[in-house]
């Protein structure tokens, strides 16, 4: 993410967003509540007096790229003019002690519940006495869970946008750390959410997808039922986004009343993300996820027989610990049951704190990987089947860019998610506008992770 300032107040600010959509979120609220408190945007780090790192914590691999991004950030304080390294996000709410022992170089160590107070603390920053040492503020039992997404944001993805719609978990999946980073599971309030959407479609976005951790409990800790579907009919009948989606649901939250919804909807794209985990009832069991195979394969006959056409994302999770080769068998056998348009496999990260940290019988790593590989490999056979079955077919597309050659536009449709499923190809003899819908796009060719289309008015 870039941004750039049109005034000079008193300091520049570089901000890095690391990790997921609902992180890239918190990092456009801290951009708007930095522009609003008189601070420059700056795109590059040694142009910056500021540089703020906003750091994803979810699994180790997460935890050492927010690492070697902080040691590389730090480097401009020593060559260039930046006198002040702020940590934000989940590194910062996980590991605070260990970065003030380890990380010197930190000024600041902001959790995921004070991003509405990163211009206080900067300006403390600059106000402290010289080697009073870091300030942190990283309790996540503290108010304020929610209170930034209610403040300006500048949002940096142009006519496609994330909308935050909770914070935090109460699933309490046993291989997973964000309750304990992000605490449990807050609901925004229906007219924050749209009061926000009115902003963004006044702003130009046209493709709305709201995200959280488990975005089917929205509103549970509300009203006495989720909320999910009455959120979704609000955003299309007050507003006309072309696009409307909602990433990171669980399966059991996928009820009638929410495919009605759907299927219903002009804009509501049918495009669902379960993320499973797995297909083998005992791993499923030791994971903490409360439904089991069988339940899974009625519930998404379910979903197809109630939303035809649907497309289908989910994640797997292998090398749980107690993960055995019949596990593996039973998780293939399945993906090649229910068929998903995509699919990511991801190895197992023990992670300190969980219930699943506990476990003795991790499985090496080495072989983890192996299995995920088998698991790609089947599914890329899969994915090509599904999107060479759209050849011929014709769609609207969002243009986002130019690809690599040069030779094509890059779009996506409402098959594809942002930053997660692949793109459309799109050859065009009239110049088309970036960050507009293109249609019709006949699709002509495809391949396991991206198609071709021609647009041919």
């Amino acid at each position: 993410m870039t941004v750039s300032g049109q005034h000079a107040p008193p300091r520049s600010v570089a901000l890095v967003s690391l990790g997921c959509a609902k992180n890239l979120v918190d990092s456009e609220c801290m951009l708007g509540l930095l522009d609003e408190a008189g601070y420059a945007l700056v795109n590059r780090p040694q142009e910056a007096d500021v540089i703020v790192v906003n750091t994803c914590a979810f699994i180790e691999a997460a935890k050492t790229e927010a690492i070697d991004q902080i040691l590389a950030m730090a480097e401009w304080k020593e060559r260039g003019r930046a006198s002040c390294l702020v940590v934000a996000g989940c590194l910062a709410q996980r590991y605070a002690a260990e970065i003030i022992e380890e990380l010197p170089e930190v000024d600041i160590i902001l959790g995921t519940t004070a991003v509405d107070r990163i211009a206080d603390l900067i300006d403390r920053h600059y106000e402290k006495p010289e080697g009073a040492g870091a300030i942190v503020d990283a309790d996540y039992r503290t108010a304020g869970v929610l209170s930034h997404l209610d403040g300006p944001r500048l949002v940096s993805t142009g006519v496609s946008a994330y909308l935050k719609i909770s914070e935090g978990c109460s699933n309490h999946c046993t291989f997973c750390a964000i309750p304990s980073i992000r605490g449990p599971y807050h609901s925004r309030p229906m007219d924050s959410i749209l009061r926000e959407a009115e902003a963004l479609y006044a702003g130009g976005v046209r493709e709305l997808t709201l995200v959280a951790q488990d975005t089917t409990r929205y509103g549970l800790d509300l009203a006495e039922r989720p909320l999910l579907p009455e959120l979704l009919a609000a955003l299309e009948q007050r507003f006309d986004f072309t696009w409307i989606r909602f990433l990171y649901a669980y399966p059991e939250g996928v009820d009638d009343r929410l495919l009605g919804v759907m299927a219903d909807s002009r804009a509501i794209v049918p495009y669902l993300d379960l993320p499973i985990q797995h297909a083998s009832d005992r791993l499923l069991r030791r994971m903490g996820r409360r439904i089991g195979s069988a339940w899974l394969r009625e519930r998404f006959g379910r979903i197809r027989e109630l939303l035809p056409g649907v497309v289908l994302r989910t994640t797997v999770l292998l090398g749980f610990p107690g993960e055995e080769e019949e596990d593996v068998s039973t998780l293939l056998d399945f993906i090649r049951d229910i068929r998903f348009d995509h699919l990511g496999a991801f190895v197992y990260s023990p992670e300190e704190g969980t219930p699943a940290w506990r476990l003795a019988d991790r499985v090496p790593s080495d072989l983890a990987a192996r299995r995920a590989a088998r698991i790609m490999a089947c599914q890329q056979a899969i994915s090509l089947e599904r999107r060479r079955s759209t050849i011929g077919d014709t769609e609207l597309i969002l243009i986002e860019g130019v690809t690599g050659d040069g030779l094509f536009y890059r779009g996506r449709s409402r098959r594809e998610a942002p930053e997660s499923d692949g793109f459309v190809a799109v050859a065009s003899e009239l110049e088309l506008e970036i960050g507009s819908f293109c249609h019709p796009v006949r699709i002509v060719d495809a391949s396991a992770y991206e198609r071709t289309g021609v647009y041919a008015p």
